[in-house]
């Protein structure tokens, strides 16, 4: 709830410039997608959790390459009733995917948030 209601949604409807894609980086996050006109995509490093196939799991997952090899491919996931956003996001990712890498951003922030802890109690 305070991720999605409270935070995320407002945050996204006061862009003044709408994005073309939403990248995210915890699945829950899927969640702002029904409320939302843009696609949003959940990445994360391929082979960083080991998959297990149940019948509860409900995430179409497809893995981007990065073309020029700098970079360890992804997996990108669509929100279950938004499965038709991969298309247009991976179009996306894959033009992103040969200049950057999408999850460096994600990775700084949580690098710096751990720097912060460590230095300001107030972030503890």
């Amino acid at each position: 709830y305070i991720g999605i209601t409270l935070c995320s949604i407002p945050l996204i409807e006061s862009i003044q410039n709408k994005p073309a894609l939403i990248i995210v980086q915890k699945e829950f996050l899927l969640d702002i997608r029904p409320t939302n006109p843009c696609p949003v995509i959940f990445i994360r490093r391929d082979g960083e959790v080991i998959e297990i196939k149940t019948p509860e799991t409900k995430l179409k997952r497809e893995r981007v390459d990065c073309s020029t090899g700098r970079f360890q491919p992804i997996i990108c996931s669509p929100h279950p009733e938004f499965e038709e956003d991969l298309h247009s996001a991976r179009e996306l990712l894959e033009r992103i995917f040969t200049h950057f890498d999408p999850l460096e951003p994600f990775e700084r922030m949580s690098k710096a948030i751990e720097t912060l802890a460590k230095q300001d109690e107030r972030f503890r």
